[in-house]
């Protein structure tokens, strides 16, 4: 699994801060949400036509997928790894021996917990977009923009308030926004469609323009029509047609055959 070490080197390279709500939406929450959403943009324009009846509700749980395997391997790396580094240190502080051992059970339990389901929402949120990116291909690259950008605030917010009452509230609006996306999805669908649909109606047919004509400026130019021998007379002769009568009288001639 490439997403967390892709995660961990922007992470890096942006030198990750969660000090200020900036930091921790641009060096951490955004390099986290683009790792998530890379395997679903990779695997739909690989399987571009055997996905190609999927809908964005799809995509939401793709990404949902995603997400969750990007939080449990977060987890399992803050349990192995900074929980001890920080239980150490509250060690060598003075802590209690006891105290440290339930520390670690309650921080360990906790992550393991909450850190799969808040990644697997933030990653279906941007899933969904990415599968209407990938319908409505007029507004893709808004769409995608659009949805990263909505997950790293979340994410960002939710690093960043960790702890306290506002983080709780950030997982409620969270849960909210990707349950809206998968059960009332459709209607931004349709208006998508509807303004698609509308724009292709406005453009003009396809097909080659005729040239200006040049004696008129903005006139096209005159078609030649094919010359039709029953249509009139003309320079080469009138072939009449069959039960043709001529006129009568010393006043009416027909007309000779060199017109």
């Amino acid at each position: 699994m490439l997403e967390a070490p892709v995660a961990v080197w922007l992470e890096r390279s942006l030198h990750a801060d969660t000090n200020n709500i900036f930091g921790s939406v641009f060096t951490v929450g955004l390099p986290e949400e683009l790792a998530k959403a890379l395997p679903i943009v990779v695997l739909a324009y690989v399987h571009r036509s055997s996905w190609a009846s999927l809908t964005p509700k799809d995509y939401l749980f793709l990404g949902a997928v995603s997400g969750l395997a990007f939080g449990a391997a977060e987890a399992v790396e803050y349990v192995t790894r900074v929980i001890p580094t920080e239980l150490t240190v509250a060690a060598e502080q003075g802590a209690s021996p006891a105290d440290v051992v339930l520390a670690s059970i309650t921080q360990g339990s906790w992550r393991l917990v909450t850190d799969p389901m808040s990644h697997a929402v933030w990653a279906g949120i941007t899933g969904y977009f990415i599968g209407l990116a990938v319908r409505f291909t007029r507004h893709r690259f808004w769409l995608v923009g659009f949805g990263l950008l909505l997950t790293a605030l979340l994410h960002g917010i939710n690093d960043y308030v960790a702890g306290r009452f506002w983080w709780i509230l950030e997982i409620i609006v969270s849960v909210l926004l990707f349950v809206a996306y998968s059960q009332a999805g459709g209607v931004i669908e349709q208006d998508l469609s509807a303004a698609e649909q509308a724009a292709r109606a406005q453009q003009p047919p396809p097909g080659p323009v005729p040239p200006p004509y040049p004696g008129y400026a903005g006139w096209p130019q005159p078609v030649a029509q094919p010359w039709n021998p029953a249509a009139g007379w003309g320079s080469s002769g009138f072939t009449p047609l069959p039960g043709h009568q001529w006129p009568q009288g010393p006043l009416y001639r027909p007309p000779s055959s060199d017109g």
